[in-house]
């Protein structure tokens, strides 16, 4: 695209620069727009501690000097990198601008300790992140007394893919909330959360 620029965020000013963009668009937010994201404290947390281990896993867009613009990955554990952030201005959409911060992000890591990108959606965006062949999963953390066993069977009809000391990951056929209902019916406490994932290893 012409004048589009994907630059590496690598100052405190470009920092704030981009998380003022990041908050627009959290308060402008519309089926326009494109995004992913934590809470303002955490993205800016998060933003603050890849600039203090110089990793590069945070980037804007420009177009004409302007940022409309942005992606941010977090380290989730030694081999997952999670994107809090991945976001468009409205009038730009529709552009390839996601996927080119999204291609810049990864190109680097294919043969980092990363091997897995995950990002939590909803399905407002589940179009984008399956053209980019993220497959989508079912996480589900009991907050009550039941066993994984029980987990498993609200599940019957879902392939189980990991089991942690505190969830159950399931593969799911396609990204739709419904999988969580008989989840959230049948236990009176439990966290559940839809992710797209990628396999980043060359």
């Amino acid at each position: 695209m012409k004048h589009l620029k994907i630059k590496f965020i690598k100052s405190i000013g470009e920092v704030r620069e981009c998380f003022s963009f990041f908050k627009r668009i959290m308060f402008d937010i519309s089926q326009d727009s494109l995004g992913v994201f934590t809470s303002f404290h955490e993205t800016y947390q998060i933003m603050l501690d890849n600039l203090n281990r110089k990793e590069k896993l945070q980037f804007v867009a420009e177009l004409d000097d302007e940022i409309v613009g942005c992606i941010i990955g977090a380290k989730e554990d030694t081999s997952t990198l999670f994107l809090p952030v991945i976001a468009v201005d409205g009038r730009h959409r529709k552009l390839g601008i996601a996927r080119q911060l999204l291609d810049t992000l990864i190109k680097p890591l294919k043969k980092s300790k990363y091997k897995t990108i995950k990002v939590i959606s909803s399905e407002e965006f589940a179009g984008f992140f399956s053209k980019l062949n993220f497959s989508p999963y079912l996480y589900v953390e009991p907050l009550e007394a039941v066993t994984t066993e029980q987990i498993k069977s609200l599940g019957a009809t879902l392939q189980q893919v990991e089991e942690g000391s505190n969830y159950v990951k399931f593969a799911l056929p396609e990204f739709k909330e419904d999988y969580a209902k008989p989840f959230k019916k049948r236990l009176r406490l439990v966290n559940t959360y839809l992710t797209f994932e990628k396999n980043i290893v060359e």
